[in-house]
C-alpha cells in the first residue's frame, strides 16, 4: 500500500501530462481549422488535468514523507481530485475519438492517481 500511495501518483502524473498535452494540442488544431468552435467539456477537462498532474507528485511527496503535516488533507483532496477529473476526462475522450490502447494505459494512469489520493486521504498505510 505504501508504494501504491507514493508510486501512484507519481508515474501516473508522468503519463499523464504527455496524454493531456497532447489532447489540448489535438484540440487547439482541431479549434484553429473549425471557424465555429467552442469551449468544450473535453477541453475544460483535459486543461485541468494537465495543470493538476503538475501538482500531483510534490503533494504526494510531502504527504509521504510528513503524513502528519498541517497540508496533509488539503493535499490529499487535490491529488483526490486530479485523479476524479483525469478519470472524468479520459471518459469524455473516449466518448469523443473512440477506445483504442492507449486509453487503457490513461486509464490505469487516471486510477493509479485516484488510488494514491484515497489512500493518503484516509491515510492507509
Amino acid at each position: 500500500m505504501k508504494a501504491l500511495k507514493l508510486y501512484g501518483g507519481i508515474f501516473g502524473s508522468v503519463i499523464i501530462l504527455p496524454t493531456s498535452t497532447i489532447v489540448l494540442f489535438g484540440f487547439a488544431m482541431g479549434s484553429m481549422f473549425n471557424q465555429n468552435a467552442s469551449i468544450s467539456t473535453g477541453l475544460v477537462l483535459s486543461a485541468l488535468t494537465l495543470l493538476g498532474a503538475f501538482a500531483v507528485p510534490p503533494l504526494t511527496v510531502l504527504n509521504y514523507l510528513n503524513p502528519n503535516n498541517s497540508q496533509s488533507v488539503s493535499a490529499s483532496i487535490i491529488v483526490l481530485g486530479v485523479g476524479i477529473i483525469s478519470t472524468v476526462s479520459l471518459v469524455f475522450n473516449i466518448i469523443d475519438t473512440g477506445f483504442n490502447k492507449v486509453s487503457i494505459v490513461v486509464l490505469i494512469a487516471a486510477l493509479l492517481i485516484l488510488a494514491s489520493g484515497y489512500l493518503q486521504l484516509t491515510k492507509k498505510e
